[in-house]
């Protein structure tokens, strides 16, 4: 796992997003008066330090509501010790109830946890295929082994959505049982059945085999419930049978998880009369295959039958959070009598008082010291439980989108005047698109805006100095100790490298904002063994290039016969910077030579690093350097976004707690803008045109406000729009500008192209105009009040002579890259619409020109490569 950080500010605290269920699991503000601490040592209890390496400790401390292991680093409140620190990670700070599991038959139990006999290795090595083989449902997911060749730890990673299907009690004439048919179908010879499913046998045991199979007919109620179908399809004059999996549940979901053999299945002979939407009636025999709803209670259970081996229910819609005032981890106020009386009326849904699949995940995979450990030390099988898992979360929210496109739907105010005057008067004729909106984290356009605000926060205090990748290390003491007592690798837990990482990434960037380590020397070069051996053995251990070239033609960085991160590099006496502004570190050739891998290698071989980051957090401290259609048409972007994802277990696990993918500060606002008439306006498909165009603030928008505000407030007068946020807030329930009154933002406007026309020209027209109170302000010159905002830019000199395309190509320069330039420079040829193309090159060649050598360079595997300057 890594994480790419930009830093654009010496000081200050990083201001980090959040995709959150209503908490988070970052700081808060607020805090309890038991959470103070009584006395100073409560810091150094849980956070040691040891020889200059940063240790977090180990997960000590349970949380008071739901008794999760958590470590001290993980409190809310980080910026206060506490003798008794609250937790919101694992169940929200108690807002999250679920019963825990209960530990797992014997025989499972000595598969899983015993780690001597030769039967519990082989299991615990091919947990994924003996899943498989019980498994209810098919897992659907298109799994990406690229990366599983021997060289890095095993890791599932999918491609796509993860799509649960299950068939028909028995298979098509000619068609081998497979999944749920294995229950019902020739049962006398289940274990060879289940064995010939695969087709390399060579690992199978046929004695684990026969053990699981026993273990889930006497514990399993799903098991159970098929073996009932089967024994009634043996009965003679059965011929219509089905057999419905049932989704809903009766009984509390905070308190009971372990339904019975009639809560989860019933059988139907005949016609099915009453149905619930998410159950599923399983025919007698037909090749159709049904797609498991993700909020089926038993969607996990199907799939994973070893890690919920009594058929555990999993996520359930509509159960809620804690209760107020109920004891902490006790429950007394709802009884099942209760329960069962449908009279009891349930509270009327809100928006935060239903658990989510996140919550749900994210309390699940807690170690508790009073829960089984089933889950947790399941190895490849919980990396693919985690990735499951996320991608219900993910189609949860998706989900959620999809059916809320109404309260998406946008329009111009002038088309919409145009489609009342044409006789379209509902909202749900006028062309539609399935959006992916900026405020889905990982979408398209929400990765699109987080770029924009980094180039204006570049653009505002210059280029940045230093891209600093930060890679996690499975060998931290932390990790090794808490996974090593279990015998557990560190990549069987992806969930605690992701907790570890983020408790590190927080320090480091701690370090990096206040207490300026980034002005601290970077070296290149192995310390000395005498004076300094603990240095000695992290460069050695973790910074060493290599060694790759003629030593080891088949290390990972080796293309083509050269090593493609140009390892060994020279020896240099002094640090400089060469012509493409590009470091290059001092390495003397002093002697100092380190043995990795049985081959002897010097300075050359290593990765700059800063020495007191590295003793600290022992991890890579790396600085990089290598630098529309005139008919509507429908889009769908959320299918757009599912084709194109992969999910691996450590992004699965930082996602299901929540934290965040990305973080910056100063604060940087969107400037919206629009010419007259052509503010957006929003409405749902059942709205009448007519109806919404006679609202009172759907001519109302942020731009407009900022006329209103010119006038009212004379200091308003002489800024810019793009400056206009540093001194004002706009507040969007009221649609009106304030004076701010603490803080600091970034505006930045939103970027338009060329080809917009007069929208491109109003843009130019306000990165000068200052405090205008009107449309007709912003077309004014010297008291010349022009009719375009063309012609108003022809008389600031912003174009004419060519200088608008110069202009173009120069501020695209700040964050496109130089192949970007050359296609834009290419299109504006094409579209005949340059005067002087010439005088256009001779002023941008050398932003044109940009990266070109670089490619070569790379092309060719040899940075001597020159060309002559331009």
């Amino acid at each position: 796992m890594q994480l790419n950080e930009l830093f654009a500010s010496d000081s200050g605290d990083d201001n980090m997003n959040d995709e959150s269920d209503g908490y988070s699991s970052a700081t808060n503000s607020s805090f309890d008066e038991d959470e103070m601490s009584n006395g100073t040592n409560a810091m150094e209890t849980f956070e040691i330090t040891s020889g200059g390496y940063y240790d977090i400790g180990d997960p000590v401390i349970e949380c008071q509501y739901c008794g999760a292991n958590m470590w001290y680093s993980e409190r809310k409140n980080k910026c206060r010790h506490a003798s008794n620190p609250k937790f919101s990670m694992c169940c929200g700070s108690g807002k999250v109830q679920l019963p825990l599991l209960k530990p797992a038959p014997k025989v499972l139990q000595h598969l899983l946890f015993d780690n001597e006999s030769c039967e519990s290795k082989n299991f615990q090595q091919q947990i994924r295929m003996y899943n498989v083989m019980f498994a209810f449902t098919s897992p659907g997911a298109k799994v990406d082994n690229r990366f599983n060749n021997g060289r890095c730890p095993p890791n599932f990673r999918i491609q796509g959505q993860s799509c649960h299907r299950i068939g028909s009690m028995l298979p098509m004439p000619g068609q081998n049982p497979r999944f749920a048919q294995l229950y019902v179908y020739d049962t006398e010879n289940e274990i060879e059945n289940r064995i010939h499913g695969f087709r390399s046998k060579s690992g199978v045991d046929v004695n684990i085999v026969r053990k699981l199979s026993e273990m889930l007919y006497e514990h399993n109620v799903h098991a159970q419930s098929f073996r009932m179908a089967r024994d009634r399809l043996c009965e003679e004059g059965v011929s219509d049978l089905k057999l419905r999996l049932i989704s809903e549940r009766r009984n509390d979901g905070r308190i009971y998880n372990q339904p019975t053999v009639s809560e989860v299945a019933a059988l139907i002979v005949g016609d099915v009369d009453t149905a619930e939407k998410r159950d599923i009636i399983v025919q007698k025999q037909c090749g159709e295959l049904q797609r498991i709803d993700e909020y089926h209670t038993s969607y996990l259970g199907y799939q994973y039958p070893l890690l919920f081996p009594y058929g555990e229910d999993g996520y359930r819609p509509n159960v809620r959070h804690r209760d107020k005032g109920t004891n902490i981890r006790h429950f007394t106020d709802i009884t099942q009598s209760e329960q069962n009386n449908k009279d009891i009326p349930w509270e009327e849904a809100t928006k935060r008082n239903r658990l989510t699949i996140r919550e749900w995940l994210a309390f699940r995979i807690q170690s508790r010291s009073n829960e089984a450990q089933t889950l947790l030390r399941s190895r490849r099988l919980y990396q693919q439980f985690l990735v499951d898992g996320f991608t219900m979360m993910e189609s949860e929210r998706l989900r959620w989108l999809r059916k809320n496109q109404s309260k998406l739907r946008v329009g111009k105010y002038h088309n919409l005047n145009e489609y009342n005057s044409n006789g379209e008067t509902h909202g749900s004729n006028t062309c539609k698109r399935v959006v992916l909106p900026s405020s889905y984290v990982g979408s398209r356009r929400y990765m699109d805006q987080l770029y924009f605000d980094g180039m204006a926060i570049c653009s505002y205090v210059g280029f940045l100095d230093l891209f600093i990748t930060f890679t996690c290390n499975p060998n931290w003491p932390e990790i090794q100790r808490l996974l090593g007592s279990v015998h557990l690798k560190a990549s069987d837990r992806p969930d605690i490298i992701s907790r570890v990482f983020k408790m590190k990434f927080d320090e480091l960037l701690s370090d990096l904002t206040k207490k300026s380590l980034l002005r601290k020397v970077l070296a290149s070069e192995i310390p000395d063994q005498d004076t300094n051996e603990e240095l000695y053995n992290l460069v050695k251990t973790h910074m060493i290039h290599g060694p790759c070239g003629f030593a080891n033609r088949s290390s990972p960085c080796m293309k083509d016969g050269k090593c493609s991160k140009y390892f060994p590099k020279q020896f240099q006496p002094e640090t400089i910077v060469d012509q493409d502004g590009f470091p290059v570190y001092r390495r003397r050739d002093n002697g100092h030579t380190v043995l990795k891998n049985g081959i002897q290698v010097d300075n050359r071989n290593v990765v700059p690093y800063n020495a007191k980051l590295l003793t600290k957090i022992t991890a890579a401290i790396v600085p990089n350097d290598d630098g529309t259609s005139n008919h509507p048409q429908n889009i769908d972007e959320i299918k757009q976004y599912i084709d194109c994802r992969y999910v691996s277990p450590s992004e699965a696990s930082w996602r299901i707690f929540s934290f965040p993918i990305h973080g910056r500060k100063p604060a940087v606002e969107r400037l919206y803008f629009h010419c007259e008439g052509q503010n957006s306006v929003y409405y749902t498909d059942f709205d009448r045109i007519n109806t919404v165009l006679e609202k009172p603030s759907v001519t109302e928008s942020m731009f407009t406000s900022w006329f209103e505000a010119n006038c009212k407030y004379p200091e308003a007068q002489n800024l810019t729009y793009s400056k206009f946020v540093s001194k004002f807030v706009y507040v969007k329930k009221k649609r009106e500008w304030k004076p701010r009154q603490k803080g600091y933002t970034i505006g930045r406007l939103i970027w338009v192209p060329p080809t917009t026309g007069k929208l491109y020209y109003l843009r130019l027209m306000l990165t000068h105009v200052k405090g205008p109170r009107s449309y007709n302000d912003i077309k004014t010159v010297n008291n010349v009040k022009y009719d375009t905002f063309r012609d108003a830019c022809f008389a600031m000199g912003f174009i004419g002579d060519d200088r608008e395309f110069i202009a173009v190509i120069k501020e695209a320069n700040h964050w496109g890259s130089g192949q970007y330039l050359r296609l834009l420079f290419v299109h504006m040829l094409l579209s005949g619409s340059i005067n002087r193309p010439r005088h256009v090159w001779s002023k941008t060649c050398h932003l044109l020109a940009d990266g070109i050598l670089y490619a070569q360079q790379r092309i060719a595997n040899n940075r001597g490569i020159i060309f002559p300057i331009l």
